[in-house]
This record gives C-alpha cells, structure tokens and sequence, in this order.
C-alpha cells in the first residue's frame, strides 16, 4: 500500500496530492473507529460476561474422557499426566485417553511407564497406539481417542500443558449449568522465564482473549485446541472434523464452527481462573514463525464471513498503522495524526489487555506493553506474507500445507 500511495503521488500536482493525502486520511480515520468501537464492545462483553466461582464439590457427576493426541512429546507427556493424575474429580468417572500419532521418540514408553508405575486402576489412563495403516496427524489421532471415549463430556487439551487441580471440575461446573455442546478455555504461556516468552505471552493473552470474547459475543472467531470441551453427541452431529478436513491443522476452531452452525448461540466460554491451561512458549524464532504459518494458513478455508471481516480489519489497522509511520517520515502525512492513530490503537488494546491479564494472573506483562505496541504490527504483517503465498510449514517433524 505504501507503494502504491508513493507511486501515484509522484509526478502529480501539490492540489492533486493534497485531495489524495485528504482522502488517505479520512479511510484512516474511518478505519480506525471501526477497530477502535469493536475492541470496545469487546471489553464491555468480557466485563459484564460472570466469572465462575468454583466452592465446594456440589455438581452433578457426570463421565469425562481427556482426551490428548501427542507425536514426540516424551518431554512433556509426565508432567501432563501427573496434572491430571491430581484432578479434584472422581477417579472412577474420569477417563485420560492418550492417542499416540506415530511418534518416534520415548513418548509411548513414558506413557506405559507411568502407568505401570501408578497403576492402571487407581489412574485410568488408555493408550491409544498407533498401527501401521493408521492416517497420520493431529485429527486423526483425536478421531481414534473419542470414538474409544466413554465420557458424557470430552475435554481436549495438549501434552505441553499443565493445568490447576479443578481445570476438569470447572468445565462440569459450566457444562452442567449451561448444558453447552461445546465449551471453550482459556490459554495462557508460562512460566515466563525469557524476555521471548514473555512477548509471546503477550500476544498470546490477546488470542486468548480474542477468542473466548468472540464466543461470549455469539460470533466465534478462533479457540485453541489445547482447553476446549464439547459432547460426543455435539462432536457426531458435526460429523466429527469433516469441516476442514483437507488441510491439517484446525481441529479445533473448524470443530467449534460447526458445532456453533449446528447449535447457535450455545457455545459458551468458561470463564473461571480454575479452567486456564497454561503451555509453554516456542523455543526459537523459527518454530514460532512456522506455529504462526500454520495458524494464519486456515483462515482461507473458513466459509464464515464475519471472520475473514475481522480478520481483514485487524490485518488492515496493522498495515495502516506501518503505512502512517512511512508516510510521516516521508513528509506526506502530520507526525500529530501518526501519533494519534498509533495511540488510539494503543489506548483501546490497552483497556482490553489490561482485564484479559489480571484474569490469566499475567498482569506484569503490561510491562511489555509499550515495546509490545511498537513491534507488533511489523511483527503481524511478516506473519500475514506466508500464509497468502501458501509457503506451507514445519509442525512435529512434517512438512504440512
């Protein structure tokens, strides 16, 4: 775009460009309110949606099946079983299913250790290995745990994660008072032990955020596969991950989308601090870049227009806000509009962020605010490039499109 507005700037007469500046100004301005009254309605949504309050252990028992699809994750698998080995919830109607996708690591053997060593009936943990002629990939090894589920609900979550003591009991709690055929949680990084991670769980407490607002608001934009429930009858009835099926990641928000086509306005968010996952962040700016790609790369596969709306608008402040920062430097546009397009999506990202931090118990993060400001809209455009250009991506040692 800056390109293009340089290009016919040049050669044209002072009156030509100054009706152009005039008109750039006033997409901008329009743009701009547009971003800035969403974000709002946002904020209002998260502030008056209740917070759940877990005391004592009054829900009905219902049986729940978590289920987890890992590939090479022998360095994570322990520490999520022994999170969900101290759940607050009833052994004998808990069900943990871990369905193994061809990994080539220790992961199975660290699995049937732990088993083995705390005893099959005292942790009712299944093992769901991989054949020879079984599909590859994230779906499909979900697929093979739910359709062995017995749970009523089915909670999903990844091997990377670890969770607080009442993270099942929580999703009953809404489960039961809500009687939702899905449900989706919120995700957090920790532990924030790098200045990387900490800007990742920065951006990632808006995704978060982003996400649970939109179901809250009866539009759902993204949810995360890593804290996510819904009911066998909701995930049958959606025909399982027939909605996206030719591409490989999307488990999650394609799942949620037909569930919420098939049953509007009854996916609801669970809005307790006991039902946050916490993972952890990525270990190099080139796992990060493809994790990204590999988010960005679905949006085209939606059917649903709001969410490419949103999408383009979100894409489109942050190439405005770059545009504007050029077009000062240049001289062709006020360095006092810059700032107040800059500070404009600062204050209302500020006033959003702020309640998603102290809810995920991050509220230190706000530190990162101001550098967080400055880098993010080149940091998102880089992201956009690849995923347009279809470049594919590198996820679990698989080269995937």
């Amino acid at each position: 775009m800056v390109l293009w507005l340089f290009f016919i700037l040049d050669g044209i007469s002072e009156s030509m460009e100054l009706e152009i500046m005039y008109i750039v100004q006033l997409v901008l301005f329009l743009i701009f309110a547009v971003y800035f009254f969403l974000i709002l309605k946002w904020t209002i949504l998260w502030l008056i949606y209740p917070e759940t309050w877990l005391l004592e252990m009054d829900d009905k028992i219902i049986k729940v099946s978590v289920v987890v699809a890992v590939r090479n994750e022998a360095i994570n698998i322990k520490n999520l079983l022994e999170a969900l080995l101290l759940q607050n919830y009833p052994s004998e109607s808990l069900q943990i299913i871990i369905s193994n996708d061809h990994s080539n690591d220790e992961t199975v053997k660290e699995v049937m250790d732990f088993i083995a060593k705390k005893g099959a009936d005292s942790f009712p943990v299944f093992l769901l290995n991989s054949q020879d002629g079984d599909q590859v990939g994230k779906k499909a090894a979900l697929e093979r745990a739910i359709k062995f589920s017995t749970g009523e609900l089915i909670i999903v979550t990844d091997a990377d994660c670890r969770m607080p003591i009442n993270w099942v009991r929580s999703f009953v709690h809404t489960y039961v008072e809500s009687n939702a055929p899905m449900i989706t949680g919120f995700v957090r990084i920790e532990p924030l032990n790098s200045f990387f991670a900490k800007l990742q769980a920065f951006e990632f407490l808006s995704l978060s955020g982003t996400g649970a607002v939109s179901v809250i608001n009866r539009k759902p934009l993204m949810c995360n596969g890593a804290n996510l429930a819904f009911t066998r009858q909701a995930f049958d009835k959606a025909g399982g991950y027939s909605y996206g099926k030719n591409i490989s990641s999307g488990d999650d928000t394609f799942l949620m989308l037909k569930i919420a086509a098939n049953d509007p306005g009854r996916v609801v968010f669970n809005k307790c601090k006991d039902g946050i996952v916490s993972t952890g962040a990525s270990n190099s700016l080139k796992e990060l870049f493809h994790q990204r790609i590999r988010w960005a790369a679905k949006v085209k596969f939606y059917k649903e227009g709001y969410i490419k709306y949103t999408g383009i608008l979100i894409a489109t402040v942050n190439i405005m806000l770059v545009t504007t920062l050029v077009l000062g430097i240049a001289g062709k546009l006020a360095w006092e509009l810059v700032l107040f397009f800059w500070f404009t999506k600062a204050a209302v990202d500020f006033i959003f962020l702020v309640n998603l931090t102290f809810f995920a118990n991050q509220w230190r993060l706000l530190l990162l605010f101001l550098p967080a400001v400055l880098l993010y809209p080149f940091y998102a455009i880089i992201g956009i490039i690849p995923a347009l250009l279809n470049t594919g991506y590198i996820w679990k040692e698989r080269k995937l499109k």
